[in-house]
């Protein structure tokens, strides 16, 4: 993340604080109250944050693109360790997906043709760590994109 600013209502005073967050570059950021809105005197850091961390939060993620076809195939194998997944059709054709069972078309998660996704997280209680089946019902093979967490 480049650094940026946001701005801080102070009701006490009814003044306004602008707040940078800087990059420290090692996985941390730094806050910086600047005075009064726009006046860029620096008061100093106010505080220290951190990447977030613990159950659900991914660190490693993996892309692949899959190719689709007209029979069911894999999209993305089981994963016990899996915490994130996201799946974005990037063709021209609706594709089908399904947790666990073979795809057919027509049937399961509908993934509209240019960029119809589905996300699935363990933060947000969405996730399935079994095995996902793709279909489409056109001709020849379409691209799903398919980004992992764990």
């Amino acid at each position: 993340m480049a650094d940026a600013y946001i701005r801080v209502h102070d009701p006490e005073s009814g003044s306004y604080y602008k707040v940078k967050i800087k990059d420290q570059g090692d996985g941390t950021y730094a806050l910086a109250a600047t005075g009064a809105a726009n006046s860029g005197v620096d008061i100093g850091d106010v505080d220290v944050l951190t990447e977030p961390s613990g159950p659900g939060v991914y660190t490693t993620p993996t892309h692949t693109a899959v190719s689709v076809g007209v029979a069911s195939g894999a999209a993305l194998a089981a994963n016990a360790n899996r915490l994130y997944a996201l799946l974005v059709n990037d063709s021209d054709t609706t594709i089908y997906i399904k947790l666990g069972a073979t795809a057919v078309a027509n049937e399961g998660i509908r993934l509209n043709a240019n960029g119809g996704s589905y996300e699935m997280s363990r933060k947000s209680g969405s996730l399935y760590t079994g095995a996902i089946n793709a279909i489409h019902g056109g001709s020849g093979s379409k691209v799903l994109l398919v980004t992992e967490g764990v």
